[in-house]
């Protein structure tokens, strides 16, 4: 009798983590169950892995994005996902100026100081399924900046995935508040490049 109770069981908490497992592709962000896990089943991030670059004359910026899987930021959300993170690297006139390229994927919240490593480039990505969103920390001006990795001249694969060769890579400043007229801090601008076309290497 405990056996098929066990096996009941077993067979149970099997089918709650197939119940629990939401497909990237079909995903209402509205309605996803705490627990779940929001999984790139069609594989529709691959699109955006690997190394990207521009260049223009002295000046070159790089972005590597990598896919992480079950990633719950701080641990406090109620739900993980595949997502994909990154870093870059920015040479200005033949001079590296930024190369966060060293990153992890990972990071202990009760510890502070593996913050420093992880990636500057955290994404989600649109219904589109052709664009992301990024929040990217800009090691030069030292503060977060807001933008978006939209893929062009795309190629629609026999399985519906997409492919292609390049991304318009654009940034923007988020909104800061400024207390008697003075600039918000950290510096104002932008370091990185904000509005240039990324060819995959």
């Amino acid at each position: 009798m405990k056996r098929i109770i066990y096996i009941f069981s077993l067979t149970l908490m099997v089918f709650a983590c197939k119940a629990q497992t939401v497909s990237l592709t079909n995903v209402n962000w509205l309605t996803i169950p705490d627990g779940a896990y929001v999984k790139d089943t069609d594989g529709k991030l691959n699109a955006f892995l690997g190394t990207w670059k521009w260049t223009d004359g002295n000046d070159e910026f790089t972005v590597v994005f990598v896919k992480k899987l079950m990633y719950d930021g701080d641990g406090t959300r109620k739900f993980s996902q595949d997502k994909i993170l990154g870093g870059y690297r920015y040479v200005n006139n033949g001079v590296e100026i930024a190369n966060t390229l060293n990153f992890t994927t990972s990071f202990n919240v009760d510890d502070t100081s593996t913050f420093a490593n992880f990636a500057k480039i955290i994404t989600g990505i649109n219904d589109d399924l052709k664009s992301l969103r990024m929040q990217v920390g800009d090691a030069i001006k030292h503060k977060s900046l807001s933008g978006s990795f939209e893929l062009i001249d795309i190629l629609i694969l026999p399985n519906g995935n997409y492919s292609t060769t390049q991304a318009h890579w654009t940034l923007r400043e988020k909104e800061f508040i400024s207390i008697n007229g003075n600039p918000p801090l950290p510096e104002d601008g932008i370091g990185l490049p904000d509005d240039i076309i990324l060819t995959k290497q």
